[in-house]
C-alpha cells in the first residue's frame, strides 16, 4: 500500500495525529494505528506526478497499470474503475484484486476528453510471438513453442513501453458499443461532484456516491433511458421497490438524442 503510506506522510495529517496523541496521552506512532485516514483522499494526498495518465486499450478493455495512476484517478479525479488483476499473495482469491484497473467506456471517454489521460494501443510482444507460431503452424512448419522463451511485459514495462501508439479520440468513440447515452449521464453525474460506479448487480446502470465508496454508501440508483422510452407501471414499481430495499433513491435519467 505505497499510496496509503504517501497519504499518511502529508504534514497536515501527521499534525492531526500528533495533536490527537497529545490529547489522549499517546505517542504519535501509537495513535497512528488508532486513527482512520481522512474521508477525502484528494484533500491530503500530494499529487507529484502530473503527467497525463496512460490508459491502455487492450482488445475491448481499457486498463491502467501504474499504481500511482490508479490512486491518482481515484483521489484527484473521482474515477473508481474496477481492479481486475491477481494479487501476488492471493492469486486464487477473486474477491481481492490488484492492478491493472479496468475502466468503463464512460470513464475512459471522460478522462480523455478532460485531457488528464491519453489512450494508447498496446500489443504485448508475446501476442506477436503467438501470431507468428500460428502462421508457421498453418503453413506446415513445426512449432518451436516448447523450446523458446518470451518476455511477458510487467507493469512497468507496459507503462513505459515505446511500442504503445496513441489512439485519437474518434477511435475511442468508435468503441462506444451503444454507450453514448450512458456517457452523457456519467459526465453529468461526475460534474456534480459525485463518485459513480457500475450497478449491474442491482439491474441498474450506475450507483452514485456522495463521497469515496470506501468511506460511504451509495445514495442513488440510476437507470439510463432514452427520452422516448416507454416504461410500464410494473417496471417503475420494480425500480422503486429495489431502491427502497437497499436504502437508495431510484433515478431515471432520460437522455435527449442530440448530434455530437
Amino acid at each position: 500500500m505505497a499510496g496509503f503510506k504517501d497519504i499518511l506522510s502529508s504534514a497536515t495529517w501527521l499534525d492531526a495525529i500528533a495533536s490527537e496523541a497529545m490529547a489522549v496521552g499517546l505517542t504519535p506512532s501509537a495513535a497512528l494505528g488508532k486513527l482512520t485516514p481522512p474521508p477525502s483522499l484528494s484533500s491530503s494526498y500530494h499529487m507529484e506526478d502530473q503527467a497525463p495518465i496512460r490508459i491502455f486499450c487492450l482488445g475491448c478493455g481499457f486498463f491502467v497499470y501504474r499504481t500511482a495512476d490508479i490512486l491518482r484517478l481515484r483521489a484527484q479525479y473521482r474515477l473508481v474503475g474496477a481492479l481486475c488483476g491477481a494479487l501476488p499473495s492471493k492469486k486464487r482469491k477473486s474477491a481481492s484484486c490488484g492492478s491493472p484497473l479496468l475502466l468503463s467506456y464512460e470513464e475512459t471517454l471522460l478522462a480523455v476528453e478532460s485531457r488528464f489521460a491519453i489512450l494508447v494501443k498496446y500489443v504485448p510482444s508475446w501476442l506477436n510471438i503467438d501470431a507468428k507460431e500460428h502462421d508457421s503452424e498453418s503453413h506446415g512448419a513445426p512449432s518451436q513453442a516448447a523450446n523458446t522463451f518470451c518476455n511477458i511485459p510487467t507493469e512497468d514495462a507496459a507503462a513505459n513501453s515505446t511500442l504503445a501508439e496513441p489512439l485519437p479520440e474518434h477511435e475511442l468513440r468508435k468503441r462506444a458499443g451503444g454507450r453514448e447515452m450512458h456517457a452523457k449521464v456519467f459526465r453529468a453525474l461526475w460534474m456534480s461532484g459525485m463518485y459513480v460506479t457500475g450497478a449491474a448487480k442491482y439491474g441498474a446502470d450506475y450507483l452514485v456516491y456522495p463521497g469515496d465508496p470506501l468511506c460511504c454508501h451509495a445514495s442513488m440508483l440510476v437507470h439510463v433511458k432514452h427520452e422516448h422510452a416507454q416504461l410500464r407501471l410494473p417496471q417503475r414499481i420494480c425500480m422503486h421497490r429495489l431502491a427502497t430495499a437497499i436504502k437508495k433513491l431510484a433515478i431515471i435519467a432520460r437522455v435527449t438524442a442530440t448530434p455530437d
